[in-house]
């Protein structure tokens, strides 16, 4: 199990760090952010990738139609947050 402290974009909600964490368990990856949680199956991650700018971060993609399109994890530590989503998701 992996946990990272950052923040998150979602739609067109915005938290900056520390409100937001993500865990990856199991088979699931969660994003917690001021008490609500998106809980999403390693089968419906699309893609990661990092997200360059004036603020790191990590994009990404999915297929769970009841959640808004891409999401961007905000931290200060991209490489590592990616890299643990791509291992995360070869598991399948």
């Amino acid at each position: 199990d992996m946990r990272f402290r950052g923040g998150l974009r979602w739609g067109m909600f915005n938290a900056t760090w520390p409100f937001a964490v993500m865990r990856i368990e199991g088979d699931h990856l969660t994003l917690t952010c001021f008490g609500k949680q998106k809980r999403f199956h390693r089968e419906q991650l699309l893609s990661v990738g990092i997200r360059k700018g004036l603020s790191p971060g990590v994009r990404i993609r999915h297929r769970k139609a009841i959640y808004p399109g891409d999401v961007i994890f905000w931290t200060w530590q991209p490489k590592e947050v990616c890299e643990a989503l791509q291992r995360f998701m070869d598991a399948r």
